[in-house]
């Protein structure tokens, strides 16, 4: 199956920092993370894209045609529309018609902490550095695009496909 996918993670942090300083250094850093992770796939298949419309989305895709080219619907904003665009725009009406998007959203925590010890004689110095570090997510939302409706397509939760 032909298809283009493209997974898209944002990790937003709230650092806390604390340190101690002298001959034994100690840095202490957590905090909160956020983090967002959306997966958009566009099957590419015979089965839904007729020969007609691949010839119109491959002419789209490499003619640069402003914000409607398909590559500025996989880097910018949402790479499946949820308002369809019409077939002025082949690759647009394609994917608001057959893309699939799921969203996922993480919080949870990190924590680093890093010891250091320096020792300098007259001869020779000694040095050396601990470092540990531990993260933690939880899920807190899943999403998925629904199907068209009305020329509209919404995120509804995971939960409304396992019932």
């Amino acid at each position: 199956m032909k298809s283009i996918t493209m997974t898209r993670t944002l990790e937003g942090k709230a650092e806390a920092n604390a340190g101690v300083k002298g001959d034994v250094n100690g840095n202490k850093k957590g905090g909160g993370t956020t983090t967002q992770v959306v997966t958009t796939t566009v099957p590419l298949d015979d089965k839904n894209l007729s020969k007609e419309e691949s010839d119109r989305i491959k002419s789209q895709m490499f003619s640069g045609q402003g914000m409607n080219s398909a590559f500025n619907y996989l880097f910018t904003g949402s790479p499946v529309p949820t308002e369809d665009p019409g077939t002025d725009d082949p690759f647009g009406h394609y994917a608001f018609q057959h893309g699939q998007v799921s969203k996922q959203e993480y919080d949870g925590s990190s924590s680093s902490e890093e010891i250091g010890l320096d020792i300098n004689l007259e001869v020779a110095g000694i040095n050396g550095a601990y470092t540990t570090s531990e993260t933690e997510k939880n899920l807190q939302k899943a999403e998925f695009l629904g199907a068209p409706t009305n020329g509209q397509r919404s995120f509804v939760p995971y939960s409304y496909c396992a019932n």
